[in-house]
């Protein structure tokens, strides 16, 4: 039997505020045209394509501001719609209380990690942001929720996500991680 296609979309770093005006990233778009409309762009780029889920992974927004959150919110049901399914991750610039509630999601703890599926794929979402720690970090307790989840195997596969990378040019910026999380 053959597997089904599956599109995923991915963006990343959106840094996205209603207005720039005041903020440090004022300077960098004074020139250009408004990022909003770079996003559009790549989320009606995802429609077009006909993904069928996006993975929108970390920084969302620059300054954490929850009003900044609903508009992207509000951006991507606009151009998405129902037509894929969503996926937020937390980044370093990204605030987990502003997070939840301006993306109207449901967050029960100070780490957002959840799973889903699309597809015959599971989607596992690890929230590797931590205040105050510009590289990140996966937690003990997070690596055996993740050991727990992985256990049994699932459809077609699993797709792990989260913002920081694990490797880097710079070795400074790259999250460190225990053996284990690479053994899980």
């Amino acid at each position: 039997m053959e597997k089904e296609i599956f599109k995923l979309a991915h963006i990343t770093d959106t840094h996205y505020c209603k207005s720039y005006q005041g903020n440090m990233m004022e300077a960098a778009f004074a020139k250009g045209e408004h990022p909003e409309k770079r996003i559009r762009r790549m989320l009606q780029k995802a429609v077009n394509e006909k993904a069928d889920a996006m993975i929108v992974s970390g920084d969302i927004v620059h300054e954490g501001c929850e009003e900044d959150y609903r508009a992207f919110r509000q951006l991507v049901t606009e151009t998405v719609g129902d037509r894929m399914k969503v996926f937020y991750v937390c980044g370093n610039h990204d605030r987990k209380e502003a997070f939840c509630r301006g993306l109207e999601m449901e967050c029960n703890s100070s780490s957002i990690d959840y799973v889903d599926y699309v597809k015959g794929y599971r989607i596992v979402v690890l929230d590797s942001a931590e205040e105050g720690k510009e590289s990140g970090s996966i937690g003990e307790e997070q690596m055996q929720w993740l050991k727990k989840v992985l256990e049994k195997p699932y459809g077609n596969g699993t797709i792990i996500t989260f913002h920081h990378p694990v490797t880097w040019n710079i070795p400074q910026l790259a999250m460190p991680v225990e053996d284990a999380f690479a053994d899980i």
